[in-house]
């Protein structure tokens, strides 16, 4: 990816920070489907689907603002929360300190892609709208990284953006796209989104099995396991 992309998306997530949640509890910020209900809805699906998959050691990588923590926290033993960003890693332990789960958590800022991951292993890897912001080869590199996180057994969890006509109508299912914070501030980023074939594809990339658990008109969420060594 251009540095200068890079640079932008990474700027405009940690400015966020503060506002992030906004899409989530009051379907607010950068929606492209004009009914904030939907995003609500949707995001109580996936606290669902959340909290009955994730359980052990988390990994929660990148952890954003450790919004779905409280919806797994109760089954974990450890978490460790992971972000580039200390602005986002900032919200994180608030939410961890709000709710009670500081002794369970760790918190990790690094380049995701350049940290060394020998040694950790994780019953369940949370991936939540990342994926999506990553070219090709980034996405390889990450794919290669959070499968060898896993235990043998362990389980990788994605939660991301769904592409439908709807969205056609407001957005382009890959490429860059102008985002503004509350402020009025313009960042630019890459995004792009997945239809169900978009996923069992990238579970054929990646020798991964994707078992579909919710595919609505903003989110969708999607697990896999490690793919058995030979």
């Amino acid at each position: 990816m251009d540095q200068t992309l890079k640079q932008s998306m990474m700027a405009y997530y940690s400015e966020r920070a503060p506002e992030y949640d906004e899409i989530y509890t009051a379907g607010k910020g950068p929606t492209s489907i004009n009914d904030p209900l939907t995003y609500k809805e949707e995001t109580n699906r996936l606290k669902q689907i959340v909290n009955t998959l994730c359980a052990g050691d988390i990994l929660d990588v990148p952890s954003g603002t450790a919004f779905w923590l409280p919806s797994y926290a109760h089954h974990c033993a450890t978490v460790l929360l992971v972000d580039q960003s200390l602005k986002m890693l900032k919200e994180s332990r608030e939410r961890a300190r709000q709710n009670g789960l500081e002794d369970r958590c760790s918190f990790l800022q690094t380049d995701i892609f350049n940290y060394d991951w020998a040694g950790h292993q994780f019953d369940t890897v949370l991936v939540g709208f990342f994926i999506s912001h990553l070219t090709a080869e980034e996405e390889s590199l990450f794919f290669s990284k959070v499968c060898d996180a896993l235990k043998p057994s362990g389980k990788l969890l994605i939660l991301d953006s769904t592409w439908s006509q709807e969205r056609a109508k407001t957005r382009n299912k890959e490429g860059e796209q102008a985002r503004k914070l509350n402020d009025g501030t313009e960042f630019t980023i890459y995004k792009k989104y997945f239809t169900l074939a978009d996923i069992e594809t990238l579970g054929k990339k990646f020798r991964l099995t994707f078992d579909v658990h919710y595919f609505g008109r903003t989110f969708c969420a999607f697990s896999g396991r490690r793919p058995p060594t030979t």
